[in-house]
């Protein structure tokens, strides 16, 4: 079976697209094209430059992609990423987004424009850190004539953009909404914010095989302690009623 695969922001939960692709994998599942916001644009280059899901997981859970993230007291950021680590540079060999051996689309944020940028080309790492910058705990990344932020803010789940490849569109969300039962001050906060990043199923493109699991919510977009059980409930949630789904699609 051939699919295109979208795959949406949500920081650590990323591990979870990882159990996705990890199943496929085994399953035989190939993947033509990919798109991806925030640590979803990670995962698809990484992926589409030939790293398995399991070395992707070993590399989010060491100990060296987490001195990436380096406290920043400053008016631009809260957090600062060291754009020169070896993580960085070699996540990927390839420095231009259109030299994969597989197609990807990035969605980032304009901020000058106000607008989704979806990237078929350019400097991978540029348009990667771009679309991961989650303001303001990250600065903006300047790139070309774009300021960059996160792709979330906009399109968290690009779907849409693999609408001209004609294979059967895969798209896993990491921000299923959680219940709430007290509606504080910080929790509405949170709520809002929550539904401000949360893509919405009616935007997807036509028949879009949806894929989450609403206990995501139960993790926080920022811990380090859970990837191996993330990367589990991705592979769960591949089941006969996907692959079905997949088997029969039509554009």
């Amino acid at each position: 079976m051939d699919i295109s695969l979208a795959l949406s922001g949500g920081a650590s939960r990323g591990a979870f697209h990882l159990g996705v692709l990890d199943k496929f994998d085994e399953l035989g599942v190939s993947i033509k094209a990919m798109s991806g916001a925030s640590i979803g644009s990670f995962v698809a280059v990484a992926y589409a430059s030939g790293l398995s899901p399991k070395d992707i997981l070993n590399i989010i859970k060491s100990k060296e992609f987490k001195k990436l993230f380096a406290l920043n007291f400053s008016f631009k950021s809260f957090v600062k990423v060291d754009e020169s680590s070896d993580i960085i540079q070699n996540f990927t060999k390839f420095k231009r987004l259109e030299d994969l051996p597989t197609p990807v689309i990035i969605s980032a944020t304009d901020l000058k424009s106000n607008e989704v940028i979806y990237f078929e080309s350019g400097d991978v790492v540029k348009i990667v850190l771009g679309s991961c910058a989650i303001v303001p705990m990250f600065k903006a990344i300047e790139y070309d004539k774009y300021q960059l932020v996160d792709g979330c803010f906009v399109d968290n789940l690009p779907a849409k953009p693999l609408a001209k490849f004609g294979y059967p569109i895969v798209a896993v969300d990491l921000q299923p909404l959680e219940q709430i039962e007290k509606v504080g001050i910080l929790s509405s906060t949170r709520r809002a914010l929550q539904i401000a990043l949360t893509p919405s199923k009616k935007k997807l493109q036509k028949n879009t095989i949806y894929i989450t699991d609403e206990n995501l919510a139960k993790f926080s977009l920022f811990s380090f302690k859970k990837f191996d059980e993330m990367f589990e409930m991705g592979r769960e949630a591949i089941n006969n009623e996907i692959l079905d789904k997949i088997r029969e699609w039509k554009c």
